[in-house]
């Protein structure tokens, strides 16, 4: 038996599976409902480590370590798909161990994407993304565990990157546009979509002072809600307008924060020829 076929039952194009599902159908099932726990619990108990190969593959082991005796560990065979080619398993300068060493090791010497603004910071993340999912380590889930990698580095970073917020047909052609290397734009559109800074939801979820507690840079957008809502009451009478005037503010305040921008101590806010139209100015 060849190391590609090792990795199925006999006579059988369904991955050997710890369950023993024989079907193609059940193994997907089963997949699907277990790695989404697993996901939930890495959102809630993140592998503590330092975005290094380790690191990666204990987040690929805790993901599937319920479907396969193998997770966390790197393929033994050579595969493509579609148009996208992958890592050769060994050449003469690299494993795919190695090759993941250095990767990663890149990403660190960026370290690891701390202290850039959004435009910057999607930016390196595609291609570090391209880098790691051209590396494509393990035999089957690496866009899984590549995904909680980076949404784990995001965080760390001071961003979140909302996944559910595309489709998973955009996403694959992104992917495989990035890795072909047919067309990069797809995927920088793709995580620019999906990529907010922490600060701004933050802003936008939170009780303001809760977020500003944790986001100290977040008291000049904290000023201009206040000075909205004073100028909502010398504006109007209604409590229903002051309302939607503060609700105006912070919306917009929400969308620059959204860009990576700071807003700065003291911003207020200004009346302008149409207080429906309501703007903020420093």
């Amino acid at each position: 038996m060849d190391e590609w076929d090792a990795y199925f039952w006999p006579d059988s194009d369904v991955f050997k599976n710890i369950r023993g599902f024989r079907t193609a159908d059940e193994l997907k099932r089963f997949e699907y409902a277990a790695t989404r726990e697993a996901s939930e619990e890495l959102r809630r108990d993140p592998v503590q480590g330092r975005f290094d190969t380790a690191h990666y593959r204990e987040i690929h082991r805790r993901l599937f370590h319920k479907v396969y005796e193998w997770a966390g560990e790197f393929r033994k065979v050579e595969f493509t798909k579609g148009d996208s080619s992958f890592a050769p398993l060994k050449t003469h300068a690299h494993t795919l161990e190695s090759w993941t060493d250095k990767i990663l090791g890149n990403l660190a010497a960026e370290n690891h994407l701390k202290g850039l603004q959004k435009t910057a910071f999607v930016d390196r993340l595609t291609h570090h993304y391209n880098e790691i999912n051209w590396v494509h380590a393990f035999r089957e889930g690496n866009g899984r565990a590549t995904k909680e990698f980076l949404y784990q580095l995001g965080k760390q970073a001071g961003y979140e990157i909302e996944y559910q917020r595309v489709s998973e047909k955009t996403w694959n052609a992104a992917a495989e546009r990035l890795t072909s290397g047919t067309d990069p734009r797809l995927a920088l559109d793709v995580f620019n979509k999906i990529t907010t800074p922490s600060r701004a939801l933050a802003f936008r979820d939170e009780h303001i002072l809760d977020a500003v507690q944790r986001f100290p840079e977040l008291r000049g957008a904290a000023d201009a809600l206040a000075s909205a809502e004073q100028r909502a009451l010398k504006l109007f009478e209604g409590v229903e307008d002051r309302r939607l005037f503060v609700a105006e503010i912070q919306l917009k305040l929400v969308k620059r924060l959204e860009t990576g921008e700071i807003i700065p101590a003291g911003t207020l806010v200004r009346r302008k020829d149409d207080p429906k139209d309501p703007d903020f100015t420093r």
